[in-house]
C-alpha cells in the first residue's frame, strides 16, 4: 500500500509530468528536421515516368548532329509542363532556362545519381532529378523544376529556418499542458483551504470534500475529515460530561443547604454559617450557569419567529430599573421594528447577559443601540466601566475565563454569562465580539440574521 501510494504520490506526478514534457519537447527537435520539405526525398514512380516523358520530348527537339542546346531543344519540343529545365554535361557545364539558385546547385551535388532520381523543395520551389540523356555521343544530366502551391510548406520551412520560433512553439504547446498540471494540483487544496478556513472559524459541521485522490492531498484530506470528526467527538463528550457533572452536583449541593439550614435552626445565626451560605448560594449560582450553558448546546427545539420588540422589552424593563436602583444611566433607543428566528428563552439569555455585566461594571452610563445593516440586525451594549485588555477581549467569551479574579469574586461572577451567550448567538447563527470603548470602557457587538 505504501508503495502504491509513493507511486501515486504529488512528487512522482511532478517528476512524470517533467519527463514527459521534455520527452515532447525532445521528439519535437528530433521530428521536425525531418519533417523538413526541403530534404531531398526519392522521387514517386508517377513521377518519373512523367519526367521521362518530358526528357524524351526534349530529346526529340535536339539537333543530333551537333551538340545539345537546351533552349532549341524547348523551343522545337514546344511548352512542357514544368518549370525549368536544368541540364549538366560530363565536363560539368551548365544550361538551364532561368539563373541557377544555390538551392539548385546544392540539390545538384547532393543528387548526381540518375539511376535514384530525387525530389526536393523549398519555399513554392521544387526539384527533380537527375534524368541521364545520352545525346551526340555525351551523357548528361538533366532536372525539371517544378512550381509547388502549398503555403504549408513555406510556414514550416520559415519555422524550421528560425529557432526562436521553435522554441515558442514550444512554448505554446507546453504551456496548457503546464496549466493542466497547475490546475490538477490546486484545484483540490482550494477546495481544501476553503473548508479548513470554515473549520478555523470554529463551524465544525463543515463538510470536508472528499476529493478521490490517493496522493498526498488526498491523504490530507482524509486526515482532516478525521480530525473533524475527533474534535465533534471529544466536544461533545465535554459537553455531556459538563451536564452530568452539574447533575450530579445538585443533589449534595441541596443536602448541604439542608444541613446549613438545620445547624441555623439548632445554633442559631453565626459568621461561620453566613460564610457557609455565600459560598452555597456561589457555587449553586455556578451549577446554574453550567447547567443553562448545557441546555443552549444541547438545544434541539424549532425556533419560532418573533418580533425583537417583544423580546426585548422585559429584559430592557429590568435593566432600567436595577441602573435607577444603582445610581447609572441606561441610554436605549426606541424598540427595533424587526423579527427574527429564535429560541426566545436563549435569545433572551445572550442578550441580557452582557447587558448585566454592563451594569455592574459601568461606573455611570450603559448606552445600549441597534441598528440593521445588509441582512443582519446589529446590537451594541457600551458601557464607561474599566475595560478589558485587548489582548484578552477575544477570551471574554471562553467558559471559567476571568479578566480579574478579584473584581469577580466581588461582583459575584462565575465566568460562564458571556460564555452563555456567544453559545446562544452562534446557534442563531450570529456573531458576538468585545472591543474597547472610547476614553474607556468596553462595547460588545452581537449580530444576529434577519429571517
Amino acid at each position: 500500500m505504501t508503495a502504491i501510494r509513493s507511486f501515486g504520490g504529488l512528487s512522482t506526478q511532478i517528476f512524470l509530468w517533467f519527463w514527459f514534457m521534455l520527452l515532447v519537447l525532445l521528439a519535437a527537435v528530433v521530428i521536425l528536421p525531418t519533417l523538413d520539405p526541403r530534404n531531398i526525398i526519392p522521387l514517386p514512380e508517377h513521377e518519373v515516368t512523367r519526367m521521362n516523358n518530358n526528357l524524351r520530348a526534349l530529346q526529340a527537339g535536339a539537333d543530333p548532329n551537333q551538340d545539345f542546346d537546351l533552349m532549341q531543344a524547348i523551343g522545337a519540343a514546344g511548352l512542357l509542363p514544368v518549370d525549368n529545365v536544368y541540364l549538366r554535361d560530363a565536363k560539368g557545364q551548365m544550361q538551364s532556362t532561368t539563373r541557377l539558385s544555390k538551392f539548385v546547385i546544392r540539390f545538384m551535388l547532393d543528387s548526381d545519381n540518375p539511376a535514384k532520381p530525387m525530389l526536393g523543395s523549398e519555399h513554392q520551389r521544387a526539384i527533380a532529378g537527375p534524368f541521364l540523356m545520352q545525346h551526340h555521343g555525351q551523357p548528361y544530366h538533366v532536372y525539371f523544376g517544378l512550381n509547388v502551391e502549398n503555403s504549408y510548406l513555406f510556414l514550416f520551412i520559415q519555422i524550421l529556418d528560425h529557432p526562436i520560433q521553435i522554441l515558442g512553439i514550444a512554448m505554446l504547446v507546453s504551456t496548457p499542458l503546464c496549466l493542466l498540471l497547475a490546475w490538477r494540483l490546486t484545484r483540490p487544496i482550494l477546495q481544501l483551504q476553503q473548508s479548513v478556513s470554515q473549520l478555523a472559524q470554529g463551524k465544525l459541521e463543515t463538510k470536508v470534500p472528499n476529493l478521490g485522490r490517493r496522493d498526498e492531498i488526498g491523504q490530507l484530506a482524509d486526515h482532516v475529515s478525521y480530525m473533524v470528526d475527533t474534535l465533534k467527538n471529544m466536544i461533545q463528550k465535554q459537553k455531556q460530561l459538563l451536564s452530568d457533572i452539574s447533575h450530579e452536583l445538585r443533589s449534595p449541593l441541596t443536602r448541604i443547604q439542608l444541613a446549613q439550614a438545620l445547624i441555623r435552626r439548632k445554633q442559631g445565626d453565626s459568621s461561620e454559617l453566613a460564610r457557609i451560605e455565600a459560598e452555597i448560594g456561589r457555587l449553586d449560582k455556578l451549577i446554574g450557569d453550567l447547567l443553562d450553558l448545557s441546555r443552549v448546546q444541547q438545544h434541539v427545539e424549532a425556533p419560532v419567529l418573533l418580533p425583537l420588540a417583544d423580546l426585548l422589552e422585559p429584559i430592557l424593563d429590568d435593566a432600567s430599573f436595577e441602573a435607577h436602583q444603582n445610581g447609572k444611566q441606561l441610554r436605549l433607543p426606541p424598540l427595533p421594528t424587526e423579527s427574527l428566528k429564535m429560541w426566545p428563552e436563549l435569545l433572551a439569555r445572550a442578550l441580557e447577559n452582557p447587558l448585566r455585566n454592563a451594569l455592574k461594571y459601568a461606573r455611570e452610563y450603559i448606552k445600549v443601540d441597534w441598528y440593521r445593516e445588509g441582512r443582519e440586525w446589529v446590537m451594541t451594549i457600551r458601557d464607561d466601566g474599566p475595560g478589558v485588555p485587548v489582548e484578552q477581549q477575544a477570551q471574554l467569551f471562553l467558559p471559567f475565563f476571568r479578566v480579574d479574579d478579584a473584581r469577580n469574586a466581588k461582583t459575584g461572577g462565575t465566568g460562564l454569562g458571556l460564555a452563555i451567550a456567544a453559545e446562544a448567538i452562534a446557534r442563531h447563527g450570529g456573531s458576538i465580539r468585545a472591543s474597547s470603548n472610547q476614553p474607556n470602557g468596553l462595547v460588545i457587538t452581537i449580530r444576529l440574521p434577519l429571517a
